[in-house]
């Protein structure tokens, strides 16, 4: 999966506050799999910020 089509899964938790737990059950995908995506995308995000200022 790409980085879009996680964003596109990812999305509905972190803009409506939908727990991971819930995102798990509804996608079939693993908890941990959202988190680690959740915790990388954060990462970069993060360094992108850091690196615009």
């Amino acid at each position: 999966m790409d980085g879009p089509e996680k964003w596109r899964i990812l999305r509905l938790h972190v803009e409506d506050d939908i727990p991971l737990t819930t995102m798990a059950h509804d996608t079939g995908l693993g908890f941990r799999t959202l988190q680690r995506w959740h915790a990388g995308m954060s990462y970069h995000r993060h360094l992108s910020l850091k690196l615009t200022y």
